[in-house]
């Protein structure tokens, strides 16, 4: 055995600098994980709120339309009411209101 060793191998790389560089590897791999993971946290956080959101103006528009369906067919309701009781035919009603015959005879 000489008393001089080769840097290049790992034997002379560890008497040369010791595992330090391991270390220090180990920190950065861990660095690495932990941000990847507050990453997609993040990520997923900014999902869950932008879905949220878009599911709301979503749920707005729905229910924007129902309603607008529904006092639609209640005003429908209302002028064939008055219409029945100012004498008009089951037909005018129909024309005008677009309701059915069988909801014109409930009134």
């Amino acid at each position: 055995m000489s008393k001089y060793f080769n840097p290049y191998t790992d034997f002379g790389f560890k008497k040369l600098f010791g595992t330090e560089l391991n270390k220090v590897q180990w920190d950065i791999t861990n660095a690495m994980e932990d941000s990847e993971k507050k990453g997609f946290f993040k990520g997923k956080e900014e999902g869950v709120k932008i879905g949220l959101e878009k599911g709301r103006e979503q749920g707005e528009k729905i229910g924007i339309e129902k309603g607008r369906l529904e006092g639609e067919k209640k005003a429908g309701l209302e002028n064939a009411r008055k219409m029945k009781l100012k004498g008009f035919s089951v037909e005018d009603i129909i024309d005008v209101t677009g309701l059915s015959p069988d909801e014109i005879k409930n009134l």
